[in-house]
């Protein structure tokens, strides 16, 4: 997450897989993004300031809640294997965050 703060794709490139895949639930649908690359370039594009990183379970695995002003934003889950992360499944839709808790959103 700190790479992603500083906006540093060759750090990140280190710890995604090649072939990494990341799904989110978004309000719009479900966006897909393949390559390690790709997953670099949007992570640092959309990068906030104001965004705070939260180790979290998420599932049982590793992952982290987003929040801005206290607020969760998007909850990220990883799949790691040997030590690079493969597949990152997010959700960004307010509407399902407040399923998990309602009061985020309320």
């Amino acid at each position: 997450m700190a790479a992603v703060g500083r906006g540093d794709i060759a750090e990140l490139l280190t710890v995604l897989a090649p072939e990494a895949e990341l799904r989110t639930q978004t309000p719009a649908g479900t966006s897909v993004l393949h390559g390690a690359r790709e997953i670099a370039t949007q992570a640092t594009t959309f990068a906030r300031p104001e965004a705070l990183a939260h180790p979290a379970l998420v599932g049982g695995g590793p992952g982290v809640v987003i929040t801005i002003g206290g607020r969760p934003v998007t909850v990220l889950s990883f799949t790691v294997v040997d030590g690079t992360i493969t597949a990152i499944h997010g959700l960004t839709d307010p509407v399902r965050l407040g399923q998990i808790v309602p009061s985020w959103v309320a």
